[in-house]
């Protein structure tokens, strides 16, 4: 239609700051000093933050 490849167009995403979300993370690191990534993200998710599936 406009003469561009469509592997030329591609997807830019967003950069996030994750500067809260990571000092929440050290916190709770520190304050929980046994508890691993699953815990440390369940805790997270309690306190409301959005925490990807994967952790």
């Amino acid at each position: 239609m406009i003469g561009l490849a469509r592997s030329s167009m591609q997807y830019r995403a967003v950069e996030q700051n994750d500067d809260e979300l990571r000092l929440a993370m050290i916190r709770l690191a520190k304050s929980h000093g046994r508890y691993g990534y699953r815990k440390v993200a369940e805790l997270l998710r309690v306190e409301g933050w959005h925490v990807n599936h994967m952790a």
